[in-house]
C-alpha cells in the first residue's frame, strides 16, 4: 500500500536471493510477482537495474523450473499490460534481458527444455509486437553486438592457441 516500502520489499528480496536452492528460487519468484503487481512505476524506476538483473538471471538458469518460473511472468497479463513488464518500460528492460533470451534460444548453446525456448521466442515476440522495429532494435542492439564480440574474441583465443602450438613444435623440430 505504501510505495516506499516497495522499494524495500524489492531489494532485500533481491539482496536475499536465494542463488543456491532452486525451489526457493521458485517461491522468490512467486512472491516478487505479487509485489510487482501491486507498486506503481516510480518505485519500478528505482530498482530496475538489480530488478531485472536477478530476473535475467532466473531466465538463463540452467534449472528448467526456475527460468520457466521467471518466464511466466510475462503471461501475467497485469504485468504485460500495466505494470512493469509493459512497452513503457522495454528501453530499460530489454537491455537486461535480451541476452539471457538469447542464451535461451541459442541454437548452439541454447537451453535444453523446449518449453524454455518457446517462452523466451514468446517473450522475444511480445516485445516485437509492443515496439517499431527501429525501437527494439535499438534497445536490442548492444546485446546483439557483445553476442558477436564474444564470439569473435573466443575465435581469435582459438587462434592464438594454434599458432602458438605450432609455433612450440616447430622449435622443437629445428633445434
Amino acid at each position: 500500500k505504501e510505495p516506499s516500502t516497495g522499494v524495500l520489499v524489492i531489494t532485500k528480496l533481491v539482496e536475499y536471493w536465494p542463488w543456491s536452492s532452486s525451489q526457493k528460487q521458485l517461491c522468490y519468484l512467486t512472491e516478487l510477482e505479487e509485489v510487482l503487481e501491486l507498486v506503481p512505476d516510480e518505485v519500478i524506476t528505482k530498482v530496475n537495474d538489480s530488478l531485472f538483473t536477478t530476473i535475467a538471471r532466473c531466465v538463463s538458469s540452467e534449472h528448467f523450473q526456475v527460468s520457466e518460473r521467471a518466464l511466466f511472468l510475462w503471461n501475467n497479463e497485469p504485468l504485460v499490460t500495466t505494470g512493469c513488464l509493459n512497452k513503457n518500460h522495454a528501453d530499460k528492460i530489454l537491455p537486461i534481458i535480451y541476452p539471457a533470451l538469447l542464451k535461451n534460444i541459442d541454437g548452439n548453446s541454447g537451453h535444453w527444455n523446449p518449453t524454455v525456448n518457446s517462452l523466451s521466442y514468446n517473450v522475444i515476440d511480445l516485445y516485437k509486437d509492443f515496439l517499431t522495429e527501429k525501437q527494439f532494435e535499438v534497445y536490442t542492439k548492444g546485446c546483439v553486438l557483445e553476442k558477436d564480440a564474444l564470439v569473435k574474441k573466443r575465435r581469435l583465443q582459438r587462434w592464438e592457441n594454434i599458432e602458438n602450438t605450432i609455433a612450440g613444435t616447430k622449435s622443437k623440430f629445428t633445434t
